[in-house]
């Protein structure tokens, strides 16, 4: 993992995907970004599913 990505596992407390507002406790992990923003896994998944429709619509 590079050294500016931190995963967040399960056990954090109050922290929340800052996309689709899950808490931590329902989602496998979270990745924190800059100033506090985080993205689920979940929210990674449909992101990846997005663009990949996107090129292959191009």
């Amino acid at each position: 993992m590079p050294k500016h990505a931190h995963a967040v596992r399960r056990g954090a407390d109050s922290l929340r995907c800052s996309f689709c507002g899950k808490d931590k406790s329902a989602v496998d992990k979270l990745i924190a970004g800059p100033k506090g923003v985080f993205i689920c896994n979940e929210c990674v998944r449909l992101c990846d599913e997005i663009l990949e429709e996107e090129l292959l619509d191009e």
